[in-house]
């Protein structure tokens, strides 16, 4: 190597680490920086915010977001260091990324992936990206995130970034009374079976749209009860022509008013409307008309007379011989295997090529058994015609493709599926505290416990100084995380005791005061509908009886009362008792929570 090609290379290491980089963005193109959030620079546009909490009203329904204290995961500071990566071994980013804990190189790969969107890129960098637009859509210039957002959908066919990205999109287009976008949505996309029918997609066509149409009927069948789905799958052509006729025939027109059906007297139903963990009310409350049992009757009924007449229909064009078959089902694209399922710090790699023989035995109609080739599968379940053993048709828990299964192979790939939230569970929790995976491993292999038992001590420990601190909200939030621990345990009375305390806390207004400020607030009690509804769910499992509950609540809050604390145990009983048992939102300050008791 000559001399002047070896300065050259101490110049370009030199560079490669810096501090300041707004360089780095002069390439990005216009309609992707103005979609950014910087925390400082010539292209600062975003302040931090103290934890409070927005409204948005839109046709009836209220969303509420409540910010916390949280920096937003895509907020972007160009004093971190950015160090230039053509490596291709950089370990990805992993859950619930942030731009502020990247490495330099992941930075880097980063905004240099920014340049152009359209490129294949790890889906975290994608979410990255995404959790900024999803401000965008709630709070900014929701049009551009919109054309860009649809953009990042076409590219990147991410299961889980779908299904966020589709419901922040359904909301968007409720929010702001947009059914052009609505319209638009829905012809982006190729076919109505990759538009999972959901109670916020059936809410967006009764308030913008009116109708649903057969192929969206035919969609919901599993939902509204419906189990005879032989000729909606493999006859779906004939199922949906008859259905239309049938529609035609009782309104003049082939759909069906949703309208026809009271929003009123649909159970509400608690939904995820974005990804960002920065907005803590990520979810909110609609009407389902999923639930609504004259809205499954209706659909029941009607699935019902289509499939009886489907069937005669079919016995004459056999009988006339003039029968062609429903065109196949488009095979669905082979998606790429979760990466929990590789190696890592905590877990062991889980072989993702175990069931691709039996996508050979679904495609080339071969029993998993007997391995002899027969003239059909069964749609869901069936008898093989040769050995007569049941043949399960599920989608791959690895790619998502049709594979024919066996009873043992089904019961596989149900602990598989299990193993797979359980880890995303332990992924989730640790990526959204200030513990390290490493530290978890130590504590697993020094004392020989289970990696949710090592979770709970280190969430203990790091709770420890927040509560010093006066910073109580946090200390709450630390509480309820290991309630959702012990209750993914399956110790289901330790995680009520954790969750009744995490209410007791919040009718004292816990709040982040900090080491010179006061840990609770008076004007800020509030009883978390998530954390109600799990002491609902797991009072019924528990099968506990109001006594049951008060009694408890006792013992939990027995020797818990700090100097700063207002509310006697009385009060405490009577909130989460119109909130458990009266549905009550229970909100407000000291003196409004008083009068609603009175």
């Amino acid at each position: 190597m000559g001399l002047l090609s070896k300065i050259g290379n101490l110049i370009n290491v030199n560079n490669n680490l810096s501090s300041n980089k707004e360089n780095m963005f002069i390439n990005i193109p216009n309609d992707i920086m103005e979609l950014l959030w910087f925390k400082d620079g010539k292209y600062k546009n975003y302040e931090d915010k103290k934890a409070k909490e927005d409204k948005i009203e839109s046709n009836g329904i209220t969303i509420t977001f409540s910010f916390l204290s949280k920096q937003e995961p895509s907020l972007i500071s160009i004093n971190n260091m950015i160090k230039n990566s053509q490596n291709k071994d950089i370990e990805t980013p992993g859950y619930y990324p942030s731009y502020d804990e990247l490495t330099p190189q992941q930075r880097w790969i980063y905004l240099n992936w920014l340049k152009n969107i359209d490129n294949k890129i790890d889906i975290s960098y994608v979410f990255l990206f995404y959790y900024g637009l999803e401000r965008h859509l709630l709070f900014g210039d929701y049009t551009k995130a919109w054309n860009i957002l649809c953009r990042l959908r076409k590219n990147h066919k991410n299961q889980s970034f779908i299904s966020y990205s589709t419901n922040a999109l359904i909301a968007t287009c409720i929010i702001r009374n947009r059914p052009d976008l609505f319209i638009q949505l829905l012809e982006d996309t190729e076919d109505v079976d990759d538009m999972y029918i959901s109670d916020l997609y059936l809410l967006a066509k009764y308030k913008l749209y009116g109708e649903i149409m057969p192929k969206e009927v035919m969609a919901i069948a599993s939902k509204v009860g419906f189990k005879n789905n032989r000729y909606i799958k493999n006859e779906s052509l004939v199922f949906e022509d008859e259905l239309s006729n049938i529609l035609f025939e009782r309104y003049n027109k082939n759909g069906i008013d949703l309208r026809l059906f009271d929003l009123k007297k649909c159970p509400e139903k608690d939904i995820t409307l974005i990804a960002n963990i920065s907005i803590d009310e990520r979810y909110t409350k609609i009407p389902s008309l999923l639930e609504n049992g004259e809205f499954k009757t209706y659909i029941h009924d009607l699935l019902s007379e289509t499939h009886e007449i489907t069937k005669t229909k079919l016995k004459e064009i056999r009988k006339s011989q003039a029968y062609v078959p429903s065109i196949k089902p488009k095979k669905r694209e082979k998606k790429e295997p979760d990466k929990i399922f590789k190696e890592s710090i905590l877990f062991e790699k889980i072989d993702t090529n175990i069931f691709d023989k039996n996508e050979e035995f679904y495609d080339h109609y071969i029993c998993p058994y007997c391995k002899e080739k027969v003239e059909k599968l069964p749609v869901s379940k069936g008898k093989c015609t040769k050995c007569k053993n049941d043949i399960l048709i599920k989608n791959s828990i690895f790619t998502g493709v049709k594979i024919a299964l066996t009873k043992e192979e089904n019961e596989l790939m149900v602990n598989i599926r299990n193993e797979r939230a359980r880890r995303h569970f332990i992924d989730n929790i640790i990526n959204n505290l200030p513990i390290s995976a490493k530290e978890v491993k130590k504590v697993v292999s020094k004392r020989n416990i289970t990696i949710e038992e090592a979770l709970i001590e280190e969430i203990e420990k790091i709770s420890v100084n927040e509560k010093l601190n006066n910073n109580m909200g946090i200390y709450r939030c630390y509480i309820m995380d290991r309630g959702r621990i012990y209750e993914k345990m399956g110790n289901l009375k330790e995680a009520l005791k954790l969750y009744m305390l995490v209410c007791y806390y919040d009718l004292n207004g816990a709040t982040n005061g900090g080491s010179i400020g006061l840990g609770y607030d008076k004007n800020q009690i509030f009883l978390a509908p998530a954390v109600i509804d799990w002491i609902k769910k797991i009072t019924k499992s528990l099968k506990l009886s109001e006594e049951d509950l008060y009694n408890l609540l006792n013992q939990v809050i027995k020797d818990k009362k700090e100097n700063e604390m207002f509310i006697n145990d009385n009060v405490v009983w009577k909130c989460m008792y119109k909130a458990i048992y009266e549905d009550i939102l229970v909100r407000g300050t000291y003196e409004e929570i008083l009068e609603q008791l009175i």
